[in-house]
């Protein structure tokens, strides 16, 4: 058993990752905890850049949750990386950089423009 510091709730071994820089140990929080912290960066991430792009789609104008916003590489061979996929801790001049080639587009609009009738 180990106690998660974050939780404060003694769990089985199987509860924690293993870490990849130290065989045989384990992270300190467990595997929900570590989640729930994962889940919670990406949705800041993911609203600053929202609300770096303007907070609203680039077609229509339309506002809301974020959950309908997608990112559209104008360019996609220009891509460096997918936005979703960054494992950055914080907004950066990198999260800039690759945002000032996309559009803010709802996922309607989104549709739309890849959909090429």
């Amino acid at each position: 058993m180990q106690r998660c510091p974050r939780c404060e709730i003694c769990k089985p071994i199987s509860e924690f990752y293993l870490r990849a820089d130290r065989k045989g140990k384990t992270h300190s929080y467990c595997k929900a905890c570590i989640n729930l912290q994962t889940l919670q960066r990406q949705r800041r991430l993911k609203n600053q850049c929202i609300e770096y792009k303007g907070g609203k789609c680039e077609r229509c104008g339309i506002t809301g949750h974020p959950a309908i916003f997608d990112f559209h590489h104008k360019d996609p061979t220009q891509k460096d990386f997918i936005l979703s996929r960054v494992r950055s801790l914080k907004f950066s001049t990198m999260h800039m950089d690759e945002l000032d080639k996309c559009l803010l587009l709802c996922a309607n609009c989104h549709r739309i423009e890849h959909a090429k009738f």
